[in-house]
C-alpha cells in the first residue's frame, strides 16, 4: 500500500461519524466513567465538611458561578474556523479537570508535601510537587479526550479548547476550596475575590499550551505522518516551569517586586496561550483548505 493511500485510510473513516463522549468500545472511556464515579461523592464530602457555613458557601457558590462564566466567555471567543468541539466531550473535558483531576493531584500533592517536610523543604513544597502533579494529570485528561474526539479528524485547535477546559474545571474547583477556607462570609468573599483576580485562568491557559502540543502530535499520527512527539516536550515544559515559577517562595520582601515577578510570568502565559490560539487557528483553516483528493500534498500544509 502507498503512502497516500495509508494516509487515505486514516483519514477517511475519521470523517463517518461524529465524535461523542459515548464510546462503550473505548477503554478509556470506561476509564473515564469509573474515576468520575469515585470522584463525585469525594469532592461532596469535602465540600461538605469544608463549608464552614451556609453564608460562606453561598458566596463561593456566586464566586464560582462568576469565573465559569468568564472562562465560557474566553472559549466562545476563541477564532475557530472549523466546527465546533461536541458538547458532550467539551463536558467530559470539564468534568475531568473539576472532579477527577482536582482530587488526584490533591492526593499527589499531600504525599509530596509530606516527604518534602521530611527532606526540609516545605518552603519549596509547592513549587516541587504542584507543577509536575497538577499539570500532569491535566494533560491526561486532554488525551483521553482527544482519543474519544479522533472518531473526527482532530487538529491543534482541538488541543487548545480541550485543554483550556480541562484547566478551567481544575480552577475552578481549585478556587471553591480556597474560597471556602474563610470564616465567614467576607472572609470567603475576600478570599475567592483574590483568586479570581490574582492570575485569573491561570490552570486554563497553561493546559492550553499544553494540549496545543498534545493535539499537534497526535493530529500527525492520525493523518499517517510522523507524530515529532517531541514537541510534546516544550510545550509541556514551559507550562511546568511558569507554575513552578508562580508557586515558588517570594525572592524580596517588598510588595512591588513580588507583584512585577507575578506579572511577567502572567504576560508570558497569556503570551504563550495566544500563540496556541494561532496555532490552532492554522491548523484548522488548513484541514478547511483539504481537497478530497491529494491527501499526503494536503496533510503536509497542515504543519
Amino acid at each position: 500500500m502507498s503512502v497516500s493511500e495509508t494516509e487515505m485510510t486514516r483519514v477517511q473513516p475519521a470523517q463517518a461519524a461524529r465524535p461523542v463522549v459515548w464510546q462503550p468500545r473505548q477503554p478509556v472511556f470506561w476509564l473515564f466513567v469509573a474515576l468520575l464515579a469515585a470522584a463525585v461523592p469525594m469532592l461532596v464530602v469535602q465540600i461538605t465538611v469544608g463549608s464552614k457555613n451556609v453564608q460562606a458557601l453561598l458566596s463561593a457558590v456566586v464566586l464560582l458561578a462568576v469565573q465559569v462564566t468568564l472562562l465560557w466567555l474566553i472559549v466562545r471567543a476563541m477564532p475557530k474556523l472549523k466546527k465546533r468541539q461536541p458538547g458532550s466531550l467539551r463536558l467530559a473535558a470539564f468534568l475531568w479537570g473539576a472532579l477527577v483531576a482536582i482530587l488526584i493531584a490533591g492526593s499527589a500533592n499531600d504525599a509530596a508535601f509530606t516527604v518534602y517536610g521530611q527532606l526540609g523543604l516545605n518552603s519549596l513544597a509547592a513549587s516541587l510537587s504542584a507543577p509536575v502533579n497538577e499539570d500532569l494529570v491535566r494533560i491526561l485528561g486532554v488525551l483521553l479526550v482527544l482519543t474519544l474526539a479522533m472518531r473526527d479528524r482532530i487538529t491543534v485547535m482541538d488541543g487548545v479548547v480541550y485543554g483550556f477546559i480541562v484547566g478551567a474545571g481544575f480552577e475552578v474547583t481549585e478556587n471553591l476550596f480556597y474560597a471556602l477556607r474563610g470564616d465567614d462570609f467576607l472572609g470567603t468573599v475576600s478570599v475567592g475575590l483574590s483568586r479570581l483576580f490574582v492570575g485569573f485562568g491561570l490552570h486554563a491557559l497553561w493546559t492550553t499550551v499544553a494540549g496545543a502540543g498534545l493535539a499537534y502530535c497526535l493530529s500527525r499520527w492520525q493523518r499517517g505522518l510522523p507524530g515529532r512527539w517531541w514537541v510534546i516536550a516544550p510545550t509541556m515544559l514551559l507550562p511546568v516551569l511558569l507554575h513552578a515559577a508562580w508557586d515558588a517562595p517570594s525572592f524580596s520582601i517588598f510588595t512591588i517586586l513580588k507583584l512585577l515577578l507575578l506579572l511577567v510570568l502572567y504576560a508570558v502565559t497569556v503570551t504563550a496561550f495566544l500563540l496556541a490560539v494561532r496555532w490552532g487557528r492554522r491548523s484548522d483553516a488548513a484541514l478547511l483548505s483539504l481537497p478530497s483528493t491529494g491527501v499526503e500534498s494536503a496533510a503536509q500544509r497542515l504543519d
